[in-house]
């Protein structure tokens, strides 16, 4: 059994998150087994309340927990998961839930990863472990092996210490002297919304928009679901999150009538940090400051290398084989979380043939499974090595394919964009004050148009990408979305690109004007608003947008020209 850890030996774990927590628990589990003892001190400064992320939990990572003690049960709420929806260039592909069932914890006032590290930390110290509720400020190595660890003032000595440190602790780097380097930063939103219409699915959407990677829409039950949204790089503003968020609600891919609860930015690491070892004589290294897992929120790796850490530990004490055998150990977990921005890059640029790629992935996974620790966003069939793999040559493939790829025309364009006839001039009004809004409404209606009011940048880009309205008065200033991005993504859309638009601010400096045309608007009117100037302006844009649509000839010319050129499309890839 090699030399073994001795009896009576003080460990302290530095972190008391999920794997700082599973590691005591499997340690003490395995000392009580065979008879032995051994101190052990968690030391929890409280920095997991940060998260807010949900959990997804499989049946193996159920099963994992309860090995540990900590068994979720039908009082912590489970959200049953009943699928994935990946979305990427206007595509969609389905994938089945895994085996077993997939559960989202995230209860209210807590999140879901808090909920687990109390089910943990009550387990561990249900087995002998205590916890310490401060900081530690230095860990110094001494002569024989062993750690100093000071907090607060006080000063202990203990055989081993284990550093379960966070993605975004500034210990770990300290504590490694230098020989460590920090996963790759990302920057990152978490959104809530209450979510009145929602399912039961989690969506994937692969680089809604050129700033971001991916965007993944979790529901959580209660009304509400939790979206994350990965960035390309280091800044991501929240507009953007919005805009994104909005353009989906527009297109159909997420539910109508969300609202936001609560929006925040993360710092988070996705892939695998550097140090030249793991182990150290009376150091261990452990949790996410190794390798980020952004993308498998089951927490399954950390408990992984929280269980063999422990175990090996208690096998072998601190001889010298100890970094070999653990460095071996946590290859698949490293490999996993390496592949992971890789996954997103090449999912990304496989198009529209990524959710059918992954689909592919999930389908002929068979019984065999996948590594430990492989999976992606709770799914143990969909293994990031064979979607890694996978989607690389379908970004290969999709590179090749965009070179001979036919586009459609301007004119089967300008037919989509068409708004159909209204009887009487419809009009949209997006103002977050609501004593603007009715009195604006009241006004307008009181001259034959027909108003529709509206809070939330949200609802009015879903109704409108539905009901195109005739103009649409927009304020500037909104709570979630700048007015400018607003404008853009209304211009761009087919069932919005021909309404008339008309920013109203508070804001009215000749440079606020010059950004609101050049976004798009067709008018700009400064607050506070002159009724009978809106009134004047709604029939001066309206009658020009009415002037620049085609006859009913010139759209049946247009009609006819779009399906001649179809048929010549279809007629040449035939020969």
């Amino acid at each position: 059994m090699g030399v073994g850890l001795t009896d009576g030996a003080r460990i302290a774990v530095v972190g008391a998150g999920p794997s700082g927590a599973a590691f005591a628990s499997a340690l003490l589990t395995a000392m009580r087994a065979h008879g032995r003892q051994a101190e052990v001190v968690l030391y929890d400064a409280g920095g997991s309340e940060k998260s807010h992320l949900p959990v997804l939990l499989d049946l193996k990572t159920r099963c994992r927990l309860a090995s540990l003690g900590a068994i979720v049960t039908s009082e912590h709420a489970p959200f049953p998961i009943r699928g994935l929806i990946v979305h990427g260039a206007g595509h969609s592909a389905l994938l089945a839930p895994p085996s077993g069932g997939l559960w989202s914890i995230d209860t209210p006032g807590t999140s879901g990863r808090n909920l687990v590290k109390r089910l943990l930390l009550d387990a561990a110290v249900a087995r002998g472990a205590s916890v310490q509720p401060v900081e530690v400020e230095a860990i110094e190595g001494m002569p024989l092996g062993e750690q100093r660890l000071r907090s607060q003032g006080r000063t202990e000595t203990f055989q081993c210490v284990v550093g379960a440190f966070g993605s975004d602790s500034t210990l770990a780097e300290a504590w490694l002297f230098g020989r460590y380097s920090a996963p790759p930063i990302r920057q990152a939103w978490h959104v809530r919304v209450s979510w009145p219409h929602g399912d039961e699915l989690i969506r994937l959407v692969v680089a809604p928009l050129p700033s971001i990677e991916a965007l993944v829409f979790t529901p959580v039950g209660y009304g509400r679901a939790s979206v994350l949204a990965i960035g390309r790089s280091e800044a991501l503003e929240q507009g953007a999150v919005v805009e994104a968020i909005a353009r989906l609600v527009r297109d159909g891919v997420l539910p109508g009538r969300l609202r936001f609860e609560a929006p925040g930015p993360l710092s988070v690491k996705l892939g695998a940090g550097t140090t030249d070892t793991l182990f150290r004589p009376g150091q261990l290294t452990i949790g996410s400051a190794v390798h980020g897992h952004l993308l498998d929120p089951g927490l399954y790796p950390a408990l992984c290398s929280a269980t063999r850490s422990a175990r090996l530990l208690f096998t072998m004490g601190e001889s010298m084989l100890f970094g070999e055998r653990l460095e071996l150990l946590q290859t698949d977990l490293v490999q996993h979380a390496e592949r992971q921005p890789h996954f997103l890059k090449h999912a990304r640029r496989a198009g529209p043939s990524a959710p059918e790629c992954l689909r592919s992935v999930v389908a002929t996974a068979g019984t065999r499974g996948t590594k430990e620790g492989g999976s992606l966003l709770g799914f143990s069939e969909l293994s990031t090595d064979k979607a890694y793999r996978a989607l690389r040559w379908a970004a290969w493939r999709e590179a090749f394919a965009r070179l001979f790829r036919p586009r459609a025309s301007a004119s089967a364009r300008r037919v989509l964009a068409l708004p159909a006839p209204l009887p009487r001039p419809r009009v949209y009004l997006l103002d977050d004050d609501e004593e603007v809004r009715s009195i604006v409404s009241l006004f307008l209606t009181s001259r034959g148009h027909d108003v529709r009011t509206f809070d939330s940048e949200l609802s009015l880009v879903e109704t409108a990408a539905r009901e195109p309205p005739a103009a649409i008065v927009f304020d500037i200033v909104l709570q979630w979305m700048d007015g400018l991005s607003l404008c853009r993504l209304l211009r761009e859309h087919p069932t919005t690109r021909d309404c008339a638009l008309i920013a109203i601010s508070n804001l009215g400096r000749q440079s606020d004007v010059a950004a609101a045309l050049s976004a798009g608007a067709d008018a700009f009117l400064p607050k506070p608003i002159d009724l009978t100037r809106l009134e004047r302006l709604l029939g001066s844009v309206l009658e020009v947008m009415r002037r620049k649509l085609p006859s009913a000839e010139e759209r049946g010319e247009e009609v006819e020209a779009a399906e001649e050129m179809e048929e010549g499309i279809g007629a040449g890839a035939e020969d």
